[in-house]
């Protein structure tokens, strides 16, 4: 068993240099993912509410469309949005569950009515 010194201590076997325990491994992952950004795109009241077209997120990796939309909730400006939403990644309609990877666009449809 050794132990590095880097950011986070890893234990890891001495012969065939994988992860000791999976809760250790559980714990240097915590100090070691990256944060991600993705871009969100808002229109028409969207975009009046939060007063910009666009709003960067940063993320956790492994973030999914509904923790983003979340995220968005929490900022001034995100009481307004409906409890459902239309939303695509990277210009496809997305469901709730997608995950996303660092640098997507999400865009958040506003309800469009015409005749």
């Amino acid at each position: 068993l050794s132990v590095s010194k880097n950011p986070a201590p890893r234990f890891v076997h001495a012969r065939s240099g994988r992860f000791f325990c999976f809760s250790l491994y559980r714990r240097w992952l915590q100090y070691n993912i990256r944060p991600m950004t993705v871009t969100a795109l808002l229109f028409a009241s969207y975009a009046e509410a939060f007063g910009s077209d666009r709003v960067e997120l940063s993320l956790d990796a492994g973030t999914t469309v509904r923790d983003a939309v979340a995220r968005l909730r929490a900022l001034p400006g995100g009481a307004g949005l409906p409890s459902t939403l239309l939303v695509a990644v990277n210009l496809e309609y997305a469901d709730a569950d997608q995950p996303l990877a660092s640098g997507d666009e999400i865009a958040i449809i506003p309800p469009v009515a015409g005749g």
